[in-house]
């Protein structure tokens, strides 16, 4: 039996609530929400007022709430939490735009990464994030429309520039 299965083995009053977070959090970083979440949830009995939970916790647990529950509202409120408590977790960041991608506001799941992008712009799992949403330059003319003629025509100057490839469409 692995450690993680131990954990939820044990009686809530038993565990070291640290321990359960830390192992938790580490299982859904691996993949395992299954026992990661359980394991969140385990947490979530024991706590008590005076302990502090890191910023991960509220946001994997919100995660892994909208997305294999399906209770979008609870974990979007609770990713929103998370960065309010760590603002410096770039983690925190990804599972927000995760969530907003989950409810359909894919401006805002853009914003979420452009800020995780901010405290750690190497982030591998934001910049894939970033890379599979797609995300557009600003316009070369800004205070215009994206879908004026001069912004379109200087647009496509720009990729030829850059040697991009234009979206399809």
């Amino acid at each position: 039996m692995s450690y993680s299965r131990e954990l939820l083995a044990l009686d809530t009053q038993t565990i070291n609530l640290s321990t359960v977070v830390h192992e938790g959090i580490t299982c859904c970083q691996a993949g395992d929400w299954e026992v990661g979440l359980e394991l969140l949830r385990k947490a979530a009995r024991k706590e008590n007022k005076e302990s502090e939970l890191p910023s991960l916790y509220y946001s994997y647990l919100g995660y892994g709430a909208a997305n294999f529950e399906g209770e979008r509202k609870d974990g979007l409120a609770l990713c929103l939490h998370a960065i309010r408590v760590g603002k410096d977790e770039p983690e925190n960041y990804l599972n927000l735009a995760r969530v907003y991608l989950l409810v359909g506001d894919r401006r805002r799941a853009v914003a979420a990464t452009q800020h995780g992008l901010k405290v750690d712009a190497h982030n591998p799992d934001l910049l894939a994030l970033r890379r599979s949403m797609g995300y557009r330059r600003q316009p070369a003319v800004s205070f215009l429309s994206r879908d004026a003629w001069i912004n379109r025509f200087l647009g496509k100057r720009r990729h030829q520039r850059l040697g991009t490839e234009l979206p399809e469409g």
